[in-house]
């Protein structure tokens, strides 16, 4: 949850809720354009209940949530 450690090693894509994003000082990052609303804790909840997350995720996304089990 350290961010600022994750910072130096990486750049982050930002896809902004329809708030604006706040800025980092520091961070290196790109804010992309959000295509549709749906928060990660709503697809971590859908997971855990066992519903579906196609279309709320691209197609390798879903794949490998699914393999790893990373919400369940």
């Amino acid at each position: 949850k350290d961010f600022r450690k994750l910072a130096r090693w990486v750049h982050f894509l930002v896809f902004p809720r329809p708030e604006k994003p706040k800025a980092r000082s520091g961070i290196s990052m790109s804010v992309l354009p959000c295509r549709f609303d749906v928060s990660s804790t709503e697809i971590r909840q859908r997971v855990q209940r066992r519903l579906s997350i196609r279309g709320l995720v691209l197609a390798d996304n879903e794949d490998s949530i699914q393999r790893s089990r990373y919400y369940q």
